[in-house]
């Protein structure tokens, strides 16, 4: 048994998800590195000691903190808005395929709304005959966006592969500093029982 072929507006939402997914992947992999390097911009200037009283030091860097992750939400919601609108994933999905520029997004637009004069049985049969055509993995009909997508989860791979020893060598410097700091976060088997 066959089945059927899936319509235009599936094969392109499809893409489409597949994109987005593959975008939160890159965000989270650069907030984690981002996080990463913060704590380790934060170890550095304060230093083993820790902070001194009156430093203003902390507040710049929360500022610094707040200021990063307004910016790189923004960055990341235009960019992931980019990757995903309808037009550039049509056009993807005509290259990857192989079809004449147009084709899809025209037959999109033809299944929201025929115009007067135009055979809608036509615009079924062609919309049939698309879909059957590009009725291929997501990830192929990604084409160029999806590999624009894979290049930046590589670069955000290259900063996480990076920012995650830094800390963890800043880390093991002062083992004991870190210790008492996480004792002081993290109640003691006797502490928490009385």
């Amino acid at each position: 048994m066959t089945r059927p072929p899936d319509s235009v507006a599936g094969v392109h939402a499809r893409v489409g998800d597949y994109l987005g997914t593959r975008a939160r992947g890159v965000g989270l992999r650069v907030a984690f590195a981002g996080l990463c390097f913060f704590l380790a911009l934060a170890w550095l200037v304060a230093g083993p000691d820790g902070w001194r009283p009156g430093s203003w030091a902390p507040l710049l860097l929360d500022a610094l903190a707040l200021a990063a992750v307004a910016g790189g939400v923004v960055a990341f919601r235009r960019w992931r808005a980019r990757l995903v609108a309808e037009r550039p994933v049509s056009a993807a999905i005509e290259r990857a395929a192989d079809l004449p520029a147009g084709l899809v997004q025209g037959v999109l637009e033809l299944g929201r709304t025929i115009p007067p004069g135009v055979s809608a049985s036509l615009v079924v049969r062609s919309a049939a005959h698309l879909a059957a055509h590009i009725g291929r993995p997501p990830a192929l009909l990604a084409g160029d966006l999806g590999r624009r997508a894979a290049a930046g989860a590589r670069r955000a791979g290259w900063g996480l592969a990076v920012a995650l020893p830094l800390l963890a060598l800043l880390l093991l410097l002062e083992p004991v500093v870190h210790y008492e700091a996480l004792l002081a976060v993290v109640p003691r088997r006797s502490e928490a029982r009385a």
